[in-house]
Parts: C-alpha cells; structure tokens; sequence
C-alpha cells in the first residue's frame, strides 16, 4: 500500500503530462493555422496575379475585335462612298458608333462578369487616323492597350468609262493633222484617209514619234512634207495602225453631260454679289445651291474663298462673271460650278492654284466661245467642260481633264516653258496650238495644228476621280490597301 505522500507525487506527475500535452497541441494549432493563412494569401494573390494578366489579354482582344470589325467592313463603306470625302465622312459615322461599347464575349471569363471597354480618339489635326484604346476587366482588375489605325483612301473607277488611250499616244485625230513648227514627242493615231491627211509645212521636231494610220491610201499621199534639205530624215515613222480610233464613246459623254443639265432651270433670281475690290471675299456652303448670278470684283492679292465644309458641292447658276486674281477650294470637298447661259471669267486667274485636280469642276452649257484669260498669265487646277462652245485661252495653265463639244479649241501664248498637264478630248473640234503653248499629256480631237515654239509631249494623265468618266481599271479596293494598323501597346 503506497504512502499519501508519494501517491500525491505520482498525481502530480500526471498533471504535467496533461499540460505538456496541452502546450504541444497549442503549438502544433498555430503553426497549423499560419501555414492555413500563407495558403490561402498565396492563392488570394495568384489568382489576382491571374486576374491581371487576364485583363491584359481581354483589352488586347477587345481591340483586336474592334480591329477585325472595321476590316470586315471597311470595303462595305468604300464601296458606298464615291468621293474622298463622303468615304472619311462615312468612317467617322463608323467609329463613333464603336465608341463606348462593350466587349463581353469571353466566356472563359464569364463568372467574373469579364468584358473590355472600347474607346475611339480620332486625331483633330488628320482625319484618316484615329486611336483605339481598350480597357479589359476581370473582377476588381483593369487594364488598358490602345492601338493606332489609319485608314486610307484609294480613287476609284466611277461607273463611267473614258476609251482607253493607245501607249504612248500624243496625239489622236479622226481627220487631218498639220505641222508647221515645234516639237511633238510620242506616238501619233489618224484616221485620216484623205491626201496631205499629215501634213508638215515647216522644220519641226519629231521625237521617237510612230504615225499609226488606216490602210486607206498609200503613205506617200497621207504625208506631205517639203522635199529639201533633208528633212525626211525627221519625219515620224510610219505604220499601219490595228483598228479606226472611234470617238463616238467621247462625243457620248460629252452630249450625257449636255442632257443632264440642260432642261434643268435656276429656279432663283438670288445673286452672290461681292465688289469691295479690296477685302477677300469668303462664301461658305453645306448644301447645294443656286443662283441667277454670281458677280465677283477683286483687285490682286485679294482672293475669292469657296468653304463647303469637306462636303461635295454644286453650284448652279445661270451667269458666272468673274474679275478675281485667285479662287480658292478651301478644305477637302469639291466643287461644282455648273454655268447654264452666260461665262465671264476676266484678265488673269488662278484657280485652285494649290489644290487637288478633283477638287474643282466646270461645265458651260452655252453656245458663246469660252475664253480664258484673254490677257496675263493664268492657271487652273480642274477638270473644264465645255458642252457646246469653243475654247480659247491665252497663256492659261490647265492640270487637268478638258472635254470640249464645239468646233473649235485655240491654246496660244506661253508660261516660261511650263507645260499643262492635260488630257485635251475635243472630238468634234479642231485644236491649235500657237505661240509657246506646250502640253504634257494627250490630245484627242477631230483635226489638230501646231505652229512655232508649241509642244506636244506624251504624258499619262491619271484619270482617276473624274467625276464624268475614267480610263482606270481599278473598281475596287484591297483590304489592306485601305487601312493599316499599328502595334498594341500599353499607353504611356
């Protein structure tokens, strides 16, 4: 039988064990419990850290599918828009209507409601570029790409063709051609069947020049030049051409012209009046629109400003009179002066002087002889038409397409050896260039003349954006010639 002494040592021994126990249980608990709270911190932060690059990967897609839209249908809007500015105008509606909206199609993500944001900057200072900056979000994460576009515009066959020219071709004529002086460079096209048809009167100059003729009469009668001084060694080569040239596709489009405007009436006793000979005068238009007259008087470094605001414009008037040192397009729309009885247009002018060939457009429906600067030096850049009437102009630089329906077109007088760059179509017309007047580019007409220091020099003429006919093949346009992107990158 133990002793109370000793039977309370061994109960005291038991309690300790029970407390050592109870310690290393404590212990083992906290340790537990931190190694429970690393884990679950460490899987909190990963799956932020996922959270995060999801959301770049999300903004990345939503501007790519902004991207691949616009790609989708940017041929749709091209296809639509037949002018320049009705295509950026179209481009504009376009992205503003991507502006604001939401990518949400990420099923990945879809508990985590993840989407991305779209927003569209376009840049003030060039309307073909604009931004796109995509903001993807996954839960309580956000991130931001931006990617830059360009969108691009190509000129276009119209629907209305001009016959093409044959390589090389200077000069076109259904009747006779003579030379007496000056220099012609580039292949020559007759239909002339007639005695002396090509007939050289004076010294001129023949520079790698093929005459093409019909298989009519011999040559020898088709040319006549003066047999001294060795001067058949300058003479153009001869050759019989495939097929007769027709310019009744020409004499079509001219009269089309003719018949769209000609039963068309005013409708308006408005006038646009200017006179105070020394302030600019500024006319501003959104819209078509009409007037019985428009009466300009400007004396020399005042000029007439027409603004239509980047819109394609037509004016209509019955009388266009015109004392202005320079007229200018201001911004990317074109204009159309359609001039229905009377043109006056007095002393030296400068038309569109700085602008683009297409942005300026004429047609005279009358039968009075049109003339152009009868005195000075003056340019244009636009395309003339002339229904009717004859043409003359002295000393005039024209870049661009001119359609003549009358009988009669003289070019004389000269610009310090600068050339017009012009596709001159007159097929029931004479043309004669006198004096110093050079053309870089072709000449299509009835029967053609040159004299003294003229040239003819062969050019291609671009016909491309014409609004009355074009001799390009191009109806349509590659995607990628339409536009082009930059990198995706996160913004600064």
């Amino acid at each position: 039988m133990l002793k109370p002494g000793l039977k309370k040592m061994l109960n005291n021994e038991q309690g300790g064990a029970l407390v050592y126990t109870l310690l290393v249980l404590m212990v083992l608990s906290i340790l537990g419990i931190s190694v429970g709270m690393v884990t679950v911190g460490s899987y909190r932060l990963a799956h932020e850290n996922q959270d995060s690059t999801s959301a770049y990967y999300i903004a990345e897609a939503g501007a790519r599918t902004v991207v691949e839209e616009v790609e989708k249908d940017i041929n749709k809007i091209y296809a639509s828009s037949q002018t320049k500015a009705i295509f950026f105008s179209n481009i504009n509606t376009y992205m503003s209507n991507q502006d604001g909206k939401t990518v949400s199609n990420f099923s990945t993500q879809s508990e985590k409601n993840a989407r991305a944001k779209i927003k569209i900057v376009f840049h003030s200072d060039n309307e073909s570029r604009f931004t796109i900056y995509s903001t993807g979000i996954v839960g309580k994460r956000e991130k931001t790409v931006e990617q830059l576009v360009d969108i691009n515009w190509i000129e276009k066959n119209n629907g209305k063709t001009l016959p093409s020219l044959q390589e090389s071709a200077a000069l076109v004529t259904d009747g006779g051609i003579e030379i007496g002086n000056g220099t012609l460079q580039g292949d020559i096209y007759t239909n002339s069947n007639l005695a002396k048809g090509f007939l050289v009167s004076g010294w001129p100059i023949f520079n790698n020049s093929i005459l093409y003729h019909q298989n009519i009469i011999p040559a020898n009668q088709l040319l006549d030049y003066p047999k001294q001084f060795g001067i058949e060694n300058r003479m153009p080569k001869l050759k019989i051409a495939s097929a007769k040239f027709d310019m009744s596709p020409y004499k079509s489009i001219i009269q089309k012209i003719d018949d769209d405007w000609k039963n068309k009436t005013v409708g308006t006793s408005q006038n646009l009046t200017h006179e105070k000979w020394n302030e600019v005068f500024e006319y501003t238009t959104n819209s078509d629109v009409s007037f019985n007259k428009i009466y300009v008087r400007l004396n020399n470094g005042n000029n007439f400003k027409i603004n239509t605001n980047g819109k394609n414009i037509t004016i209509f008037v019955n009388e266009l009179d015109l004392q202005a040192p320079e007229i200018k397009v201001v911004g990317d729309g074109t204009i159309t002066i359609v001039v229905k009885n009377t043109l006056n247009i007095i002393g030296t002018v400068r038309i569109n002087s700085n602008g683009s060939r297409n942005q300026f457009n004429l047609i005279y429906l009358g039968t009075n002889s049109a003339t152009l600067s009868s005195w000075g030096t003056s340019e244009i850049n636009g395309n003339l038409v002339f229904t009717r009437s004859d043409l003359k102009a002295n000393s005039t630089l024209v870049n661009g397409i001119v359609l003549v329906g009358g009988n009669l077109v003289e070019l004389s007088g000269g610009r310090n050896g600068e050339s017009s760059k012009m596709l001159l179509i007159a097929p029931n017309g004479k043309v004669t260039l006198s004096g110093s007047y050079s053309i870089s580019g072709n000449v299509v007409s009835e029967s053609f003349m040159m004299s003294g220091g003229t040239s003819l020099f062969y050019q291609r003429i671009d016909t491309a954006g014409f609004p009355f006919g074009t001799n390009n093949s191009n109806t349509g346009a590659d995607t990628l010639d339409l536009f082009s992107t930059g990198p995706l990158v996160e913004p600064n």
